[in-house]
């Protein structure tokens, strides 16, 4: 610093720590004292292969160094990944660190090191930036109240919650993109951190830019319903709870003789023993109701009672990711209600076919001996399409489902979903032809459906239906997620407790009588 011509005291309100280890214990009390004290500090680790320089912690401007080490830890990191190093490339990133240090004191800001880890890499002289983002229950700053982050600030196997996303498949009209997600330590019920698999999303759009955000969505979505031990709970049984807890049965949905033959069905859930609750409100009566916690997070482990990503939804809003969800709830009901019952249903009905939706079936046409959009829309009035793809021999299909107000949109999604599938999994693959899902003869015009969140809900209210909502959204992740319950639509897994799985075909004409659980398709919906 010196020869910079920057004047070094002692004590100073400025500080550059060097050290190998970013998690080292001392490192905890230097955060406290400075953000006591408003003064900046800054770390550099010019040991290894891939030296570190930064971040510059500025309290009040930047996230400190317990939100870093918090992303350092889920994701990790460990001091023992440095190896040895030759002094002369240490003494590089050392005069680099004082250089950037100088640019701050100098100027009052520097935005390469403020909040950032810049790894330079010895044996190519490459850069990667790892952004610091704010942890919403850090302890020592206290997080965010709101927060601007950009998408790449998400992608980093230091700091982000995906480590990298590659382009996997583009062709006209249709893009599809992978991410691994960064977290590899997660809390359980008690807090104690475990190692977990890290997991893989998928993002599909019509160009790989949008591919790339819907990824990342994907991406965020996982990482909120994921448990973080920061979650509110009530730890009571349920019949100590009364009215305010939901049912578990009329969220699991397993029928008496599933779970005698137990093979699809896990314990039942004891109702008179103690359990962790997550309060949810109601989006029809305002309501606040108590569900149980491992119904509502990933990781939780829970025998009777596991979350799944049915109504899970990441947007720009909390009120767009609710849409979001609630369209995928009635999308996955409708399509348990048609597979289930094995009920042939109509071709949709497209007046004017839309040049994306074309330019799709004309692609899967290459994969696929036929495409056919099946209209498997129920009483929501919400347009839904199952888009089936017959392979080479007629012997074996591939599918997707797609749900939105536009019955264009609907079809869109469904035959991205199928291409996704045609993608990931390849061909042969997928489950066994059967004629029932073929389309029926008559296509019947499909009217729009509800086209924002509240004309969703009036159509649970006149169907006698409540739709929960929890908040799920962290802001470090710079988007909003919801989960979004609605007791008694299925899911696409085989739950066959009566209701709707039973009552829709018969309300709608589709059946003059319902079948019996024997009955049902006995194969599950290939997701």
């Amino acid at each position: 610093m010196q020869a910079l011509g920057i004047p070094v005291s002692s004590p100073a309100h400025f500080r550059i720590v060097v050290i190998r280890d970013y998690l080292a214990e001392c490192l905890r009390q230097m955060n406290q004292e400075r953000l006591s004290s408003g003064a900046a500090w800054m770390l550099v680790r010019p040991f290894g292969r891939k030296q570190w320089i930064g971040p510059l912690f500025v309290p009040g401007t930047t996230p400190c160094w317990s939100c870093m080490a918090h992303a350092l830890e889920r994701n990790g990191w460990s001091e023992g990944a440095c190896v040895a190093s030759l002094a002369t490339t240490g003494a590089v990133t050392q005069t680099l660190a004082a250089a950037e240090a100088a640019k701050w004191l100098l100027a009052g800001s520097n935005p390469t090191i403020q909040g950032i880890i810049c790894e330079i890499d010895t044996a190519d002289l490459s850069v990667t930036r790892h952004i610091v983002r704010r942890h919403s229950a850090c302890p020592d700053c206290g997080g965010p109240a709101a927060v601007l982050v950009s998408p790449e600030a998400l992608i980093s196997p230091l700091t982000g919650i995906v480590t990298r996303v590659e382009l996997a498949h583009s062709e006209p009209a249709f893009s599809l993109c992978i991410a691994e997600m960064s977290q590899l330590l997660r809390p359980d019920a008690s807090g104690a951190l475990f190692y977990t698999k890290r997991g893989v999303v998928t993002g599909k759009g019509r160009t790989p830019a949008q591919a790339r955000l819907r990824c990342l969505g994907e991406a965020v979505e996982r990482y909120c319903t994921q448990l973080h031990g920061d979650e509110s709970r009530v730890s009571a049984s349920w019949r100590e709870l009364g009215a305010r807890a939901v049912d578990p049965q009329n969220l699991l949905l397993f029928s008496d003789t599933q779970y005698r033959q137990g093979h699809r069905a896990p314990p039942r859930f004891d109702r008179n023993a103690a359990a962790d609750w997550t309060p949810v409100r109601s989006l029809i009566t305002g309501e606040e109701r108590l569900v149980p916690t491992a119904y509502c997070y990933f990781g939780y482990g829970h025998a009777a009672c596991g979350a799944s990503s049915n109504g899970c939804a990441a947007g720009e809003t909390l009120e767009d990711a609710t849409f979001r969800g609630l369209l995928e709830l009635i999308e996955r009901d409708a399509v348990a209600i048609w597979w289930y019952n094995r009920v042939p249903r109509p071709e949709l009905f497209l007046p004017n076919t839309p040049e994306i939706v074309s330019t799709l079936l004309d692609a899967l046409q290459s994969r696929f001996a036929a495409v056919h959009l099946v209209d498997v829309s129920t009483d929501f009035d919400m347009p839904v399409c199952v888009a089936i793809g017959v392979q080479a021999g007629g012997a074996r299909v591939l599918l997707g489902a797609g749900c939105a107000p536009d019955p264009a949109v609907s079809a869109r999604r469904a035959l991205e979903e199928l291409a996704a599938h045609a993608v990931e999994r390849g061909t042969p693959a997928g489950c066994a032809l059967e004629a029932w899902m073929l389309p029926a003869p008559a296509a019947i015009p499909r009217q729009p459906g509800a086209a924002t969140l509240e004309g969703c809900l009036e159509r649970l209210r006149s169907l006698s239906l409540d739709a929960l909502l929890l908040d799920l959204s962290k802001p470090e992740t710079g988007m909003s997620a919801a989960r979004v319950i609605v007791p008694g639509l299925r899911p696409w897994k085989p739950r066959f407790a009566p209701g709707r799985l039973y009552d829709v075909p018969v309300a709608l004409g589709w059946r003059l009588s319902p079948l019996t659980e024997a009955e049902l398709n006995p194969v599950s919906f290939p997701l």
